[in-house]
């Protein structure tokens, strides 16, 4: 049974014959890898591998904004609040940060989805307001008059920092997903010559889709849901969006809607074996991959965990002829040894100001 990155591939290439002007964007880096293999595996000799990136990178290059990371845009957010907040009702960094992390989602999610701010905002206001009215004896505390204030800052804060990372061509991902999909238009007048495949989507946000849409609707690009023919067929909730960009975008009304895997109703082999404790599982899971797959040959094999602490344990349990794994976890970072280093550091330091001792 070929699995669905192979399917799309072998379809991509049936419909393009020159790949060297392709584009191939997925959902993220990682996916990537095995895209290329995939690639690899099915082309003719001496032919070029396609662009493939992720869908951050594509944004990135429509936007032509530069992605910062959380702690980058919350030291620019903070100088924005300083310059635009009374002294008087001014926080310390250690409380800002607290609550400005949260409005940098906020932020983030507005914009991703395209809300216009000033109506967000006003609507956010006006409901704390009501709240107020019917709060009990209606008595308003000094508490309660600078929690309202405070949202009368919101929109200043956002348009300042939106205004100020945009000079300098920077921004968190929400930014750069509303300057890509105002960019569209200028990124299709320059590309009119080149493909897109969109690959192993399933929900977008409104930026998203407004982008797709375009390129779609432009001829310049096609698009492989990751979703199974028998969701669609049976109208379940999980297909809930992609069966309404099927009855809604202009591509699909020209198009048939492809759904590149028909694998749900197959008939599956389920094996449930309850073993107790944590280091007992792992073992099992030694003496599964070593005995269960006589051809030795784990590149259809998953391993997943519920704890990801056991990431670990469960490497070390692995049998001497699995060479490689792809692992899709993280590992955090409290779990290495330079991270105690660093934390010992700083109690160190920590210590010497409560001592007072240089």
């Amino acid at each position: 049974m070929q699995n669905y990155i192979t399917t799309v591939v072998k379809n991509i290439i049936a419909t393009n014959s020159n790949t060297a002007n392709l584009t191939i964007i997925l959902p993220s880096k990682r996916a990537g890898v095995f895209v290329k293999q995939a690639f690899k595996k099915n082309l003719k000799p001496f032919s070029f591998l396609p662009n493939i990136i992720s869908i951050e990178d594509f944004i990135a290059e429509v936007s032509q904004i530069q992605k910062t990371d959380n702690l980058t845009t919350l030291f620019e957010f903070y100088k924005i609040y300083l310059e635009n907040t009374p002294k008087t009702k001014i926080d310390s960094f250690e409380n800002f940060s607290n609550w400005a992390t949260i409005l940098i989602q906020d932020f983030n999610e507005i914009d991703r989805f395209l809300i216009e701010p000033k109506y967000i905002f006003s609507y956010i206001k006006d409901i704390n307001r009501i709240e107020k009215w019917f709060t009990k004896n209606n008595n308003e505390t000094t508490l309660t008059k600078n929690y309202l204030s405070f949202f009368d800052y919101v929109q200043i804060y956002y348009t300042k920092l939106y205004e100020h990372l945009l000079k300098q061509k920077k921004g968190y991902q929400g930014l750069q997903y509303r300057e890509a999909e105002k960019n569209i238009e200028y990124y299709i007048a320059k590309n009119k010559n080149n493909k897109i495949a969109f690959v192993g989507f399933n929900a977008l946000n409104k930026a998203e889709e407004n982008i797709f849409k375009k390129l779609l609707d432009e001829d310049i690009a096609s698009i492989y849901f990751d979703i199974d023919a028998f969701y669609i067929k049976e109208n379940i909730a999980a297909a809930n969006f992609i069966s309404k960009y099927k009855a809604n975008w202009n591509y699909f009304q020209k198009r048939e809607f492809q759904s590149i895997t028909d694998d749900f109703q197959k008939t599956k082999k389920i094996e449930v074996i309850g073993i107790p404790k944590n280091i007992s599982q792992i073992k099992q899971v030694g003496a599964i991959l070593q005995n269960e797959i006589t051809d030795k040959n784990y590149d259809n094999t998953a391993i997943v965990l519920a704890n990801e602490t056991l990431l670990t344990a469960t490497l070390n349990a692995l049998p001497k002829e699995v060479k490689s794994a792809n692992i899709t976890m993280g590992y955090a970072l409290k779990n290495i040894i330079l991270a105690d280093f660093f934390s010992l550091w700083f109690k160190m330091h920590r210590n010497k100001e409560k001592i007072g001792n240089n």
